[in-house]
């Protein structure tokens, strides 16, 4: 076990000098290999190879890791243990079941995953806070808002000096406000190697830079591949059977003379989609299925007004339809539409670029029905992607206290009539996710991924989806 400092492992709370080459050594002299492993978790009979190296001591060398010390360790192993733990404490056996059950419907909405890996870990960090309001304390709430706002500070591609303080801030509101499962006698100790990590991220981030999501697994990345993400146990172990497939079919070729020379896949192929390593350029594309339509009628030849004239300041709603242009051509509307743009700290291209996907299928995974919302038509020779919208706005002035996170719920007419609009993808910022306001009740079975927006009537904007949201919704 390597160490950064000297705080002993019953008390790894209290402050402590920095570990150095010269205190091993000295505890090598002095104490016997059984009390240096007892009190320092140090294999004493193993030299480092780097032990007599001028300028590099592991002790300070040691990186932060994001996923497995703040998500895998803190988060899912500690937090999301705690409230099952402060569930069955503080309910029966039959209540803290059903509760336990209608939080992990909030979360997988119907999905079933059978296995959480390293990125559902990820996933469950983003939306767990709203599924378990209204069951928990708030207490117990504002320990996950400040850990997540230390996460996602820590994950910043840039970290200033002010951002170091919003941290260091977020890391102290974290140490009193999880002191609630001590009380309620959940939690025994907070001298955990994992949530000790952090006091170090001021001082890491300082040293070597910002860490810009960076973990251990990103050398082990290859490990793993075949997989789409959607049920994606099933998809490994498959494409685990194939490769040892073709393993035994290339031995059984070469054996018999049939093969030379080797037969395994390029080292630079990758299975990450959303990379991009095109130039830096930003853009909008649609593709995949499509159908055309044919318009002419005044009503729709509003879409064509607002991707004619994007920056018009004139409220299209009251200029008479008779008044709007003729337009009598087809119209494409697309299943599925590709934007690209930078994003320097998620898993991308060498130079910053993504490119992810907006699915608007007819049938989503042969579940439930979806709209279509992206369409495209061709104007004197300029084709125009349009999206339809329907806004949303704000509850109140400012984020809701517990959660951190602004409220919103669907825009309506004068009339009551949903407020429907067309915009061009270019006008697209940024994407958006929305959490329903699940409440205090339990929700129903038959709410899917697939029909909960409809379900319900108030949402949180999610500023925990990217670190990118994390920056524009704070």
């Amino acid at each position: 076990m390597l160490l950064r400092c000297l705080a002993h492992q019953s008390n790894l709370d209290a402050d402590a000098l920095c570990h150095c080459k010269e205190f091993t050594e000295a505890l090598f002299e002095e104490w016997t290999l059984t009390e240096i492993w007892d009190e320092y978790g140090i294999v004493g009979d193993i030299m480092l190879f780097t032990n007599n190296f001028p300028r590099a001591s592991i002790h300070k060398l040691i990186s932060p890791d994001l996923l497995h010390q703040l998500i895998k360790g803190i988060f899912k192993d500690h937090l999301v243990d705690w409230v099952e733990k402060y569930l069955r404490i503080t309910h029966l056996k039959w209540e803290a079941e059903q509760i336990m059950d209608d939080i992990d419907h909030c979360i997988a909405a119907g999905c079933r995953f059978k296995q959480w890996t390293g990125d559902d870990s990820k996933v469950l960090m983003k939306v767990y806070i709203a599924a378990i309001e209204g069951h928990v304390p708030h207490d117990i709430v504002h320990t996950f808002h400040t850990f997540l706002e230390f996460c996602y500070l820590a994950h910043h591609n840039v970290i200033m000096e002010s951002a170091l303080k919003e941290l260091n801030d977020a890391l102290q509101q974290f140490y009193h406000y999880h002191e609630f499962f001590k009380m309620v006698g959940v939690a025994t100790t907070f001298s955990l190697p994992c949530q000790h990590s952090m006091k170090h991220y001021v001082e890491l981030i300082q040293q070597f830079g910002a860490p810009n999501g960076l973990c251990s697994s990103m050398t082990e990345n290859k490990h793993i591949k075949g997989s789409n993400k959607y049920k994606a146990l099933r998809q490994m172990i498959l494409t685990n059977q194939h490769l040892n497939k073709l393993t035994a079919s290339q031995a059984n070729f070469t054996a018999c003379s049939m093969m030379n020379g080797g037969v395994s896949r390029e080292d630079g192929d990758d299975d990450l989609a959303e990379a991009d390593d095109g130039p830096t350029a930003l853009s909008v594309h649609l593709e995949l299925t499509f159908y055309n339509i044919y318009i002419n009628s005044p009503e729709h030849n509003h879409a064509h007004t607002v991707a004619l004239h994007p920056n018009d300041l004139c409220e299209l709603p009251v200029v008479p339809l008779t008044q709007l242009p003729h337009y009598d051509s087809q119209v494409r509307v697309f299943n599925s539409a590709s934007s690209r743009f930078y994003t320097p700290s998620d898993l991308s291209g060498v130079d910053g670029m993504c490119t992810e996907y907006i699915c608007a299928c007819l049938m989503w995974r042969n579940e439930g029905l979806c709209n279509n919302s992206c369409f495209s038509f061709n104007y004197k020779g300029v084709t125009y992607p349009c999206a339809v919208v329907h806004w949303f706005d704000t509850i109140g002035n400012e984020p809701d206290n517990d959660m951190g996170m602004w409220m919103v719920w669907p825009a309506h007419l004068a009339n009551n009539s949903p407020f429907f609009n067309i915009i061009h993808l270019n006008t697209i910022y940024c994407t958006a996710h929305l959490i329903p306001i699940y409440g205090t009740h339990f929700i129903s079975l038959d709410i899917k991924s697939f029909n909960s927006y409809d379900a319900f009537h108030a949402f949180y904007v999610n500023k925990y989806a990217d670190h990118h949201a994390f920056e524009t919704a704070t």
